[in-house]
């Protein structure tokens, strides 16, 4: 898993063009390519959970996307509802993001690889490292809303 914090020199709508793009040159429907609001971003074991759902909503033909980082997406937001969980998780401003790359088939080399693809196609420029350092509290109750979200989602 990759986790950059990251701005872009492209207008929103070249941005979210190119970002589609990309997913499609890859075209692997595991791989999760995200940009997502870092405020909504707790810890990694967040962003695992949400990989693990998503991967579990594919495999028992319960997803609401139809793509895998669509439905990530969904994932961090609790909500089923793309157009509302946009609003909870999606990028705020094109001046600062996480850009988020998860594939648990690929190696650390393909990942980087795909980083460096990344970054020109998408103009990504002051990327640094993100430190998750998790408030235990607010980590646990972020992981029990999705399990809360899981079993709702199961029912239905």
């Amino acid at each position: 898993m990759i986790i950059k914090k990251a701005l872009s020199n492209q207008k929103p709508n070249e941005l979210f063009l190119n970002l589609h793009r990309l997913k499609k040159d890859f075209g692997k429907i595991e791989m999760i390519i995200q940009l997502v609001n870092p405020e909504i971003i707790v810890s990694e074991r967040q962003l695992l959970q949400a990989y693990i759902n998503t991967k579990d909503a594919f495999n028992n033909r319960t997803n609401r996307a139809v793509d895998y980082s669509n439905e990530f997406l969904l994932w961090l937001a609790c909500d089923d509802n793309f157009d509302t969980a946009i609003k909870k998780a999606g990028i705020k401003k094109i001046t600062q993001f996480f850009y988020i790359i998860v594939e648990s088939k690929n190696s650390e080399k393909e990942e980087k690889e795909l980083l460096a693809k990344s970054i020109d196609i998408l103009g990504l420029v002051q990327l640094s490292d993100v430190d998750l350092k998790p408030n235990p509290v607010y980590e646990k109750q972020v992981l029990e809303d999705m399990a809360v979200h899981k079993l709702e989602r199961m029912k239905n």
